[in-house]
């Protein structure tokens, strides 16, 4: 199995002003308040390619907009950076990242080689 693994940024939603806790104040325009992801594990087995996926939403903390960078900037790498501590900082898990993979990973082997599957009575 040749599972791949792709992040995919959905949208995300913005404050059109918005102005940080900081002295001084730091007021910027279209400030990333969440944003919306899902991790897609893929395999093809004989042709046919399976999937799994998992999305979320995460919220990025605005209250120090002093190393802001404006949205028309932000380039992919970043944004998954994002996300991707985000996910750190808020799970139990040494490491999440590795641990929501292996889960993807785990459902899309069920998915290609089921322990178990329905039979209907005719």
């Amino acid at each position: 199995m040749a599972v791949t693994y792709t992040w995919n940024l959905i949208d995300a939603e913005v404050f059109p002003t918005s102005s940080d806790s900081q002295s001084p104040v730091n007021t910027e325009n279209d400030v990333i308040h969440t944003i919306r992801y899902s991790l897609i594990a893929s395999d093809t087995v004989d042709d046919l390619e399976y999937k799994q996926v998992h999305s979320e939403a995460i919220k990025v903390d605005t209250s120090n907009l002093t190393d802001f960078t404006s949205f028309d900037s932000l380039d992919r790498e970043v944004i998954i950076g994002w996300v991707t501590e985000s996910i750190k900082n808020n799970s139990p898990y040494p490491d999440p990242v590795e641990y929501l993979k292996t889960g993807l990973s785990g459902s899309l082997a069920e998915t290609i080689n089921p322990t178990s599957i329905t039979k209907f009575f005719t």
